[in-house]
């Protein structure tokens, strides 16, 4: 009797276990078949976080955002959706590349135009008196010379076609603007005069010059340096540069510590060069004294 239990028991036991053993290699294969079906490696569920959208790792396909290739969100480029796949403020871009104040046609700098702004004209004062300085050469009578009846000019042509940038015959307006234009030191200027300072001239630099006019037109200059000592240094090199370039003077006249050499031209014009001795500041001063007339 004990021994029929035990078999029955057996019995019941390897059934079960048979039943047991079938319904698990049913269930591995209905999964296997579902992640066939489903394009997925085995061990990978459907909606796992290392691959979204169900594609195999190496397919060569990445995974699309809203239809296009695309970064999420860039709506088909990086500049917010012009759909032109370009960065923002390239040359295909809504504003056409230019910097701001630009007018749309060049690539100018910030309010930068075609022409530099004009500034308003201000007119001048009438009159500017120079600063007072005490070796100043002084006020003196001035005649024009007059060449020798016998002179006849060697050259058609006028001595000086023009200096410091001007000519003779000019309007005072046009020389001061000329002066003011190219940089000269304007110390002052009356109705029919202009004090310069500082002007180069026949290779020499001189303290001051005075440009006269006269009827408004220009009519005569003078260059002028002095020193406390008598010495004629700047007297001799101009006078041999002027002999260079014009021959001997017409007239020239010595007399004590004052020397004049004179040119003339054929229309008239003229170039005198003096040395002498004049009192200003308290004291002589010898000024060398180059003139150019009309």
């Amino acid at each position: 009797m004990k021994r029929l239990m035990l078999s029955i028991m057996i019995i019941l036991l390897g059934g079960s276990m048979t039943v047991s053993d079938s319904l698990a290699q049913s269930s591995r294969e209905s999964h296997s078949t579902s992640q066939k079906s489903s394009g997925q490696r085995p061990g990978r569920g459907g909606n796992h976080n290392d691959n979204k959208h169900g594609y195999r790792p190496g397919s060569g396909s990445r995974p699309t955002h809203s239809g296009s290739n695309n970064r999420p969100g860039s709506g088909g480029n990086h500049n917010g959706g012009n759909h032109n796949g370009n960065r923002p403020g390239n040359n295909h871009g809504g504003n056409h590349g230019f910097r701001p104040g630009g007018n749309g046609t060049h690539h100018y700098r910030p309010g930068a135009n075609h022409h530099r702004p004009t500034p308003p004209h201000h007119h001048r004062p009438g009159h500017i008196a120079p600063p007072v300085r005490p070796w100043r050469m002084p006020y003196r009578n001035w005649s024009r010379p007059v060449p020798p009846r016998t002179w006849r000019p060697v050259y058609r042509r006028p001595l000086l076609s023009d200096f410091i940038g001007l000519t003779f015959g000019l309007t005072f307006n046009t020389a001061l603007d000329r002066l003011y234009n190219s940089g000269y030191s304007v110390d002052g200027y009356g109705s029919d005069t202009v004090y310069l300072r500082n002007v180069r001239e026949q290779d020499y630099y001189w303290d001051d010059a005075t440009l006269y006019f006269s009827n408004g037109v220009l009519t005569r200059s003078q260059f002028y340096e002095s020193s406390p000592g008598n010495s004629r240094g700047r007297y001799n090199g101009v006078y041999n540069r002027l002999c260079s370039l014009y021959g001997n003077p017409v007239n020239q006249s010595i007399g004590g510590s004052a020397v004049t050499a004179t040119w003339f031209g054929y229309s008239g014009d003229y170039i005198t060069l003096e040395y002498t001795p004049m009192y200003t500041g308290g004291s002589y001063r010898y000024f060398t004294i180059l003139t150019y007339g009309n």
